[in-house]
């Protein structure tokens, strides 16, 4: 009997030790696959009424007050169609157009090549090149045609409404993993061109990781009228449900 309430219990210890490892395990494995360590310390904001709260660049220079803020990056989300030389291949896209600093808070990064640099370049995503009939391991250095949907709230006078540029040729500089939807990257001032002075969405970068300090800066923007975003949320959510 001795001998059998022995190896019960260190079954039972065993699996509850077992169970547990496993649980941190699993827990640790998520949160690393859904942010790493720079992830906690940058902040998304978006607004709901892009008429009423613009970002633009007197909100660059107000969010840059506050003294917690080491980067800003932002992206305009435009459609768009691509085509080949031969107007042939044709696609119809989702368009970035952001900065270096938004490629880099964003982690967007090439597969081969790199990312466009200024308004005579385009990154393409594998889903598009498939789409038009390409290969990513050629299609760098090729130039393609694209046409821009710029959406009135872009605008510098709303009242213009949408435009819908010519064709512009650009030259593909790199190309990004990718393969569930078609997406395009261009440099932010390829669009500047167009009577734009506003876009979607903006990346911030805090100067630290503490939470407090984060609270407080997405207070801060939330004051102004955006809508924030936070990777922490995420986390706590599977934290709660691991729990």
């Amino acid at each position: 009997r001795s001998i059998l309430t022995i190896a019960g219990v260190t079954i039972g210890i065993a699996a509850i030790i077992f169970l547990v490892s496993l649980g941190y395990g699993l827990e640790q494995l998520v949160t690393n696959q859904i942010a790493n360590f720079d992830a906690f310390t940058i902040i998304d904001a978006t607004t709901a009424n892009p008429r009423l709260i613009q970002i633009n660049q007197a909100a660059f220079d107000k969010i840059s007050e506050n003294g917690h803020i080491a980067k800003i990056g932002y992206v305009a989300n435009l459609a768009g169609r691509i085509k080949k030389g031969d107007n042939e291949s044709t696609a119809e896209t989702v368009v970035m157009a952001a900065g270096n600093d938004y490629w880099q808070l964003a982690e967007i990064k090439p597969n081969a090549g790199k990312l466009p640099a200024n308004n005579q370049e385009i990154a393409l995503n594998i889903s598009i090149i498939k789409l038009i009939g390409e290969e990513p391991e050629s299609i760098i250095g090729k130039t393609i045609t694209l046409n821009l949907i710029i959406p009135a709230d872009l605008r510098i006078n709303p009242n213009d409404g949408i435009l819908t540029t010519p064709d512009i040729d650009l030259k593909v500089s790199g190309v990004i993993n990718g393969d569930q939807s078609p997406v395009a990257y261009i440099d932010a001032s390829l669009i500047s061109g167009f009577k734009t002075d506003k876009f979607s969405a903006l990346k911030i970068k805090v100067d630290q990781k503490d939470k407090q300090v984060v609270a407080e800066t997405r207070s801060f923007l939330e004051n102004m009228g955006y809508n924030t975003e936070y990777v922490g949320d995420t986390i706590n959510e599977i934290n709660q449900v691991y729990n």
